[in-house]
């Protein structure tokens, strides 16, 4: 079911400075603003969320999400499903090319999956099932399962999944150490002239675009070491639009800004912002501790002081976007009282100086602003119950390395995509998702996941899933603070974003292809 989009738009008309001219050539021109960099641009192997934000601009999928949170076609123009559920067929688009003038085929199709399977690459969560690939034709892809998998084609979709990559470029090759990786060859709207790393990302329309080329010249990406930085290069006209959010105080001077916009459009896919328990830590192994502190967290609190109340706070374990969400799965209610008494009951009492055990909360800069503020307040409360909290913040760059390998936190503050397909869920519970910074594990859990998929039962999906919302709900791993949303500020000459109804709803979120400008 497609999710409501919310939209607001403030067009500045005070005497405060506005933007001037842009730093790019050409009349239709957009350059964009991020506060942190990727390594690289090639997604398939090595996890870098900074990716995620250039890529669909640069490459193509096999299928992608849409803004109206619905699979769309890509490279695929139709697919089918056998009656038992294990053989997908795709059709492909005729006549594509790569940016190198050489033919895009199924061959790239299967080359690609089989490489990231291989490799083991951050991609494969995305493929995980398929246990073959065949090419009947140069238009035409068949993946055969295992078992059923309900949630493949979401699967196959989502967000942080892969990308098509060219197989004359790759094959007898280190793909980790390709010069492709930093020099793409791709079969997007875009084309990459120049990649600086750690300052910018230059591209050029694709005119042999299979899907029409796209209504910019250029477009760029530059990288800030920090959002008030991105944000006063928007005020001047050094970039047109800020990819990832600006701080919520920044917002009331951009919207009196002259010729600068700000709307406020929901993330897509439906996005959680969310903190993450260390289970393989003391005291957090404990479950009382873990029940303790979400007892002591208001995240209303949080939101109002840190987002200006902008946020939606549900209390439960899931997103309300998810197919089968359940209202019932209730997180602890803010209750003070509550958790101090769990910590007693539990053996861990407060000493002298009123302080029963110290932990570290781990934030980042990262295009979901705001978490050193959250950690701000999160002290705050938590010192209500007795703990004492070290704040530190890091850039996002080094989060799949600190977080997801090394799991070096005590409690860490994240976001993702959080459905609308509930199997969703598993990359954060499941004992082998891979976003499972808490190394949390349970075989019930994995059961239910397990049932969901394999089952095209609406009934028995929405039930298994149902269940596992509770047990996360008793269990605890991480606690919900609420539903994202963006506060997009742009050049108000600009038009045709993704969440915007001239989009249409089919174009995936940071894909600039539609984009145009005017005057």
């Amino acid at each position: 079911m497609a999710a409501a989009i919310g939209l607001f738009a403030v067009a500045g008309c005070s005497s405060s400075p506005g933007p001037t001219t842009s730093t790019s050539t050409g009349s239709s021109s957009l350059v964009v603003g991020m506060t942190y960099a990727p390594k690289a641009l090639n997604p398939d192997y090595v996890y870098d969320p900074a990716d995620y934000y250039i890529m669909d601009n640069i490459y193509s999928r096999l299928v992608n999400y849409g803004y109206d949170y619905q699979v769309h076609g890509d490279l695929a123009t139709k697919w089918t499903t056998s009656t038992d559920g294990l053989v997908y067929t795709f059709s492909l688009v005729k006549g594509v090319t790569w940016s190198d003038g050489k033919a895009l085929t199924s061959a790239d199709v299967k080359w690609t999956i089989d490489s990231i399977i291989a490799e083991k690459g951050y991609g494969a969560a995305a493929l995980a099932g398929i246990t073959d690939v065949t090419t009947p034709d140069p238009t035409t892809v068949v993946l055969t399962l295992g078992s059923p998998n309900s949630s493949f084609l979401d699967q196959l979709a989502q967000r942080y999944g892969w990308v098509v990559l060219p197989k004359h470029v790759f094959d007898g090759t280190d793909v980790t150490t390709n010069p492709a990786n930093t020099a793409p060859i791709g079969s997007g709207p875009f084309v990459v002239t120049s990649f600086q790393p750690g300052q910018s990302v230059q591209l050029k329309a694709n005119p042999h675009y299979f899907g029409g080329a796209p209504k910019l010249d250029n477009l760029s990406f530059r990288f800030f070491s920090s959002s008030d930085a991105a944000v006063s290069a928007l005020q001047t006209g050094e970039i047109q639009f800020m990819a990832n959010a600006p701080s919520y105080s920044s917002i009331p001077t951009l919207q009196q800004t002259k010729g600068i916009t700000v709307e406020t459009a929901n993330a897509a896919p439906p996005t959680d912002v969310w903190l993450g328990f260390n289970l393989a830590r003391k005291p957090l192994s404990d479950l009382s501790v873990r029940t303790a502190i979400s007892s002591a967290i208001n995240p209303d609190q949080i939101n109002k002081l840190v987002y200006g109340g902008t946020k939606k706070v549900t209390h439960t374990v899931y997103d309300p976007s998810s197919r089968s969400y359940d209202k019932a799965a209730m997180q602890p209610a803010f209750n003070v009282k509550k958790a101090n008494k769990l910590l007693d009951d539990a053996g861990y009492p407060k000493n002298a100086s009123g302080i029963r055990f110290s932990l570290t909360y781990t934030g980042f800069t990262a295009s979901l602003g705001g978490a050193d503020k959250i950690g701000e307040v999160l002290k705050q409360q938590l010192a209500a119950i007795g703990v004492d909290l070290t704040l530190e913040n890091d850039d996002f760059s080094v989060f799949a390395d600190k977080i997801m390998t090394k799991h070096d936190f005590d409690i860490t503050w994240s976001g993702g995509p959080h459905g609308p397909d509930p199997q969703t869920l598993a990359n954060y519970v499941a004992t082998t998702g891979n976003r499972n910074a808490m190394q949390y594990s349970n075989p019930t859990v994995d059961e239910l996941f397990a049932k969901a998929k394999a089952t095209t039962d609406a009934a028995a999906q929405n039930r298994y899933y149902t269940q596992i919302q509770k047990i996360i709900a008793a269990d605890m791993p991480r606690y919900t603070l609420f539903q994202w949303n963006y506060q997009f500020p742009f050049a108000s000459k600009y038009s045709g974003f993704w969440w915007q109804k001239a989009a249409g709803g089919t174009v995936p979120a940071d894909d600039y292809r539609l984009v145009t400008v005017t005057g």
